[in-house]
């Protein structure tokens, strides 16, 4: 009888002994070599934005505000769903705070207020700039920005693009 109680205790020991093994397993995984919890992936979605039906400009907004300084991504999409007769623009821009101050992007992306499918969607201007709009895509913006300063966004017209229906969708996404 007392053998069979001393070997269901070593089974009972070597069980919680594994248990115990299996927990900082698992705690070892879920560390890298730095000792950095990788719960919380990156990148991650930090905002994001979606409206419909917009006929007028959009003032600064704050879409964000970080915790800690870091790198931003911002993926954006226009798209015209009523046309004017008039080839004005609707224009995205975004600001933020970085170590050397406020930044701008002004018209990062643009849609012509008389586009028409199959080219009525947003065109990235960043890269001709003042306003010399091509084709480009994908529409995304990287940046480092300051903690505890909001990330905005604002629409504003370039010209009179009166009579015209803009959609507005982004993704605010933290890289590191």
């Amino acid at each position: 009888m007392t053998q069979l109680l001393l070997r269901r205790l070593l089974m009972l020991l070597a069980s919680c002994l594994a248990g115990l093994c299996l927990l900082m397993l698992v705690s070892v995984l879920r560390t890298n070599t730095f000792g950095q919890d990788n719960t919380l992936t990156l990148p991650r979605v930090v905002a994001s934005v979606h409206r419909t039906n917009l006929t007028a400009a959009i003032p600064a907004t704050t879409v964000f505000t970080p915790t800690k300084d870091g790198l931003f991504r911002v993926t954006a999409y226009m798209t015209l769903t009523v046309p004017a007769e008039a080839s004005q623009l609707w224009l995205l821009g975004l600001n933020w705070t970085d170590d050397a101050g406020a930044e701008q992007s002004v018209g990062y992306v643009g849609v012509y207020s008389n586009s028409t499918p199959p080219y009525a969607y947003g065109l990235n201007s960043d890269a001709y700039p003042p306003y010399g709009y091509s084709q480009l895509s994908p529409a995304a913006l990287a940046f480092r920005a300051n903690a505890g300063v909001p990330i905005k966004y604002s629409v504003s017209p370039y010209g009179t693009p009166e009579g015209s229906t803009y959609e507005l969708f982004f993704t605010v996404e933290e890289l590191q």
